[in-house]
């Protein structure tokens, strides 16, 4: 009898609501930077330090996630993560000193990273059986786009509306709504049992912190790891610095330079669904494409800059929805690359890692570089000159080393993400 909760398309509906939803934990309280500032007497250093904090801790929770979902299932870590998101904006909203506020915000972290592995993990496992993961992969990369317009433009006007602390108890109020959903209609994979004991099969049963270290040998992993450091790196760079950069270069508003700081995401919607659907008709090229996206993404920050450099920042602006196009082609196609590497139970501790690292040290690491890089030469040409070189490094040069690597075939049945044992 068919059960929506055994339709894999319902499944990969509500992993992808879910995936959306983390932007509120992430930055959904920034629009109201300047009030949560104000009101508890915060400086730019310590106002900064909430997301650092937020940043800190997802990438933490999505590097371990990947084992714990490997020894719980996926829908349990969604069901753990939405309570934990929860009961964070509740603690932030009822914040009245900064250290609370750092609390609040470190645990909404938790709820960030833990939020993006599993509800990968349920989708692309689904999908795996019936060699439709990079369809589901690049759904699920193209939720950045829709978790901005959730997080900055809907719940932004909420908080403008009912101000930041009333605002913020209405995005736990979404948290819950999504927290029922996921209860009625995920339903973890049916775990796949060998039917004899070899020893592939005593693999198999490995203990999640084995799992994670055998992903760490998968070749494809390892390139995983490096694409998503260089894109989600310059992702983060841009969604941190480049209102700034607008602002102070261009004398743009602040409205103007963030909607345009957000082009990247709203436009890598187009390429990640299109090449996640490719992934899976090219598999044989699929090295090829990744090689294309990362000479495209070089090529758009190359030419993001040179207009900061040169005080072109209509040619900047321009480069931005490129560079949105460009890396987003390339992360769906990578991540099932990296997954289909793997034992089919080692899926889980492939997302934490790949999705971690990008998360834990592009996420972190470029936007504080740029910003000493800002200190220091008293502009943002040179940090971002280095920004393209890192990314023709780790988006193309690391790249080459993929070049024949075997993918392991999915078998069925798959469930990619529980081992118990």
């Amino acid at each position: 009898m068919w059960k929506l909760a055994d339709n894999k398309w319902v499944i990969l509906v509500v992993s992808y609501l879910v995936v959306v939803g983390l932007s509120l934990p992430y930055y959904g309280w920034t629009p109201a930077l300047l009030s949560v500032s104000e009101d508890l007497g915060l400086d730019y250093t310590q106002a900064g330090a909430l997301s650092s904090v937020t940043a800190l801790a997802g990438g933490i929770a999505l590097l371990l996630g990947g084992a714990v979902v490997v020894r719980t299932g996926p829908k349990n870590v969604i069901l753990v993560a939405l309570v934990i998101g929860i009961a964070g904006q509740v603690l932030f909203a009822s914040a009245d000193s900064y250290p609370v506020a750092m609390l609040a915000r470190a645990i909404s972290g938790v709820a960030v990273g833990l939020m993006m592995v599993a509800p990968f993990t349920m989708a692309i496992s689904w999908f795996i059986e019936s060699r439709q993961a990079g369809r589901a992969t690049g759904v699920m990369v193209s939720s950045d786009g829709a978790g901005f317009l959730l997080g900055l433009v809907l719940f932004g006007a909420v908080l403008t509306a009912v101000g930041w602390r009333s605002g913020l108890l209405w995005q736990a109020g979404y948290l819950a709504v999504l927290f029922v959903l996921a209860l009625v209609f995920l339903r973890d994979p049916v775990v796949a049992q060998p039917e004899q004991a070899t020893p592939e099969a005593d693999e198999r049963r490995t203990g999640a912190t084995g799992v994670v270290l055998r992903a760490l040998r998968s070749r494809n992993v390892l390139l995983g790891m490096a694409f998503y450091v260089g894109v989600w790196g310059l992702f983060s760079l841009i969604a941190a610095w480049m209102p700034t950069v607008l602002v102070e270069g261009a004398g743009w508003s602040e409205s103007l330079a963030g909607l345009f700081a957000s082009l990247p995401a709203v436009f890598g919607v187009i390429t990640a669904v299109a090449a996640g659907l490719m992934s899976d008709r090219f598999v044989a090229k699929r090295w090829t494409y990744i090689l294309v996206a990362g000479l495209a993404t070089t090529a758009a920050v190359v030419l993001l800059a040179v207009g900061i450099s040169v005080g072109n920042y209509t040619l900047a602006a321009v480069a931005l929805p490129l560079v949105g196009l460009a890396g987003y082609g390339g992360m769906p196609l990578v991540l099932a690359r990296s997954n289909e590497s793997v034992a089919p139970e080692h899926v889980a501790a492939s997302n934490g890692l790949v999705l971690g690292s990008g998360f834990l040290i592009g996420g972190i690491v470029y936007p504080f570089v740029l910003g000493g890089v800002r200190d220091a030469t008293g502009g943002f040409g040179a940090g971002f000159v280095a920004i393209a070189i890192a990314s023709f490094v780790l988006c193309v040069a690391v790249q080459l080393l993929g070049r024949g690597e075997r993918q392991q075939a999915p078998s069925a049945p798959s469930d990619g993400a529980v081992i118990t044992g």
